[in-house]
């Protein structure tokens, strides 16, 4: 049991951070509290850190509108972060839908059920 927890302590790791993360968008919406405050391209953090999707503020650039410092702040935040953290990061350690395509690689091994293609 000790030597399969340390072969898999970065998978357990990373189930830990994705089921707690989907835990606290579902306690965000039964019990209304906000931490993240915005829309898909802007946010705010706890109403004062800013955030920005730096791939938005691009397409704003390219349609001519002028942005906000704010908007700028926290396109360089998030991109300084994909930078230190890797691009990578949010899709293997965050994103629920590798929880979900992991569960159905499980299932489908559990089941021994071959592939169509």
């Amino acid at each position: 049991m000790k030597t399969w927890i340390l072969t898999h302590r970065f998978t357990l790791a990373r189930r830990v951070v994705q089921l707690s993360i989907l835990g606290l968008y579902m306690a965000a919406n039964a019990y209304g509290f906000m931490l993240l405050s915005g829309n898909l391209s802007s946010s705010l953090v706890m109403g004062t850190i800013p955030l920005a999707d730096p791939f938005a503020v691009l397409q704003m650039f390219a349609a001519g509108v002028l942005v906000g410092m704010d908007v700028l702040l926290g396109a360089l935040i998030i991109l300084l972060f994909y930078m230190v953290v890797g691009g990578r990061a949010f899709c293997s350690w965050v994103c629920p839908m590798n929880l979900v395509t992991d569960a159905a690689n499980w299932t489908r091994k559990f089941f021994s059920l071959r592939s169509c293609g």
